[in-house]
């Protein structure tokens, strides 16, 4: 089982210099090291790489005991400590991984973050479709994260709903669903808590999205959740194994036709795809 490539950019951030610090900063953190730092508007964002907002706050290498922080090192383990203006520590990272606050409460902003990445990333490629006519907000509380209107064959406006989920490090061609024993932590990863039409799931590895009726997909998992293989699967950036069902794309297609896939139509990061959504709407 390979690990989800994940490439951590943390944004919105002062940054300590040695003369002091600098606002308006980027991070970017790999495979547990500080892979490059400095001011944003010198800094292109990788489109994998998700996005931590360290809302203005000073980011530098230390530990949460520190006192003071020290100057970003390129190549260095990431031994990295967010402080408030006010000096407060708002988080801390050892080799990448964090360590403060609580791990589950990073899980979630982690999750969260990745997360809307896809949202985005899926709305990007639907809007390059030459049947897209626009999008409209979808019910959080029925689990919508966006209506998509098109077109259909005849040229009549339809509307559909659509849930969008990022893969939890599933091999190539395969799903990777929370077990029961996460809808606790992960509920959006549910396909049973959505009243979406759609569920897309977003696989980073193949750069595909699987697209998938959810009813059908609700009913096929209840004939076949008892043989799927279930494997621990890391989180990025956070000490925690999440169980999860592996399901193959191509046993699930063969069993519903309506199943289909979308390439990545261009890569797209966190911040330029608020940028293509907020010039649509």
């Amino acid at each position: 089982m390979s690990r989800l490539p994940f490439l951590l950019a943390i944004v919105n951030c002062r940054l300590a210099v040695p003369s002091g610090e600098f606002d308006s900063g980027v991070v970017m953190v790999k495979g547990g090291v500080v892979a490059a730092s400095g001011k944003d508007v010198l800094m292109a964002v990788p489109p994998h790489a998700i996005l931590l907002d360290a809302e203005d706050g000073l980011v530098g290498m230390g530990t949460r005991e520190a006192s003071g922080l020290h100057p970003i090192r390129l190549g260095a383990e990431a031994d990295l400590v967010c402080q408030s203006p006010d000096g407060e520590t708002r988080w801390a990272m050892r080799k990448g991984i964090f360590v403060y606050p609580d791990r589950e409460a990073v899980h979630r902003v982690i999750w969260q973050a990745w997360r809307e990445a896809s949202i985005y990333l899926v709305m990007d490629t639907l809007a390059r479709r030459e049947e897209h006519i626009a999008f409209d907000a979808g019910d959080a509380g029925t689990g919508e994260d966006f209506i998509w209107r098109f077109r259909d064959g005849r040229g009549k406006e339809q509307r559909t709903s659509i849930r969008v989920i990022p893969d939890l490090g599933a091999p190539a061609r395969h799903l990777a669903l929370p077990d029961d024993n996460l809808e606790a932590r992960m509920p959006e990863a549910d396909p049973f808590h959505t009243r979406a039409h759609w569920w897309f799931h977003v696989h980073a590895g193949d750069e595909t999205i699987y697209c998938i009726p959810a009813a059908s997909l609700k009913h096929w998992l209840r004939s076949h959740a008892a043989h799927t293989r279930r494997d621990y699967l890391p989180m990025p950036a956070v000490p925690l194994s999440v169980r999860v069902q592996i399901l193959s794309f191509r046993t699930m297609q063969e069993a519903i036709p309506r199943a289909r896939t979308l390439r990545f139509t261009t890569p797209l990061s966190l911040l330029s795809a608020r940028a293509t959504i907020a010039a649509e709407e």
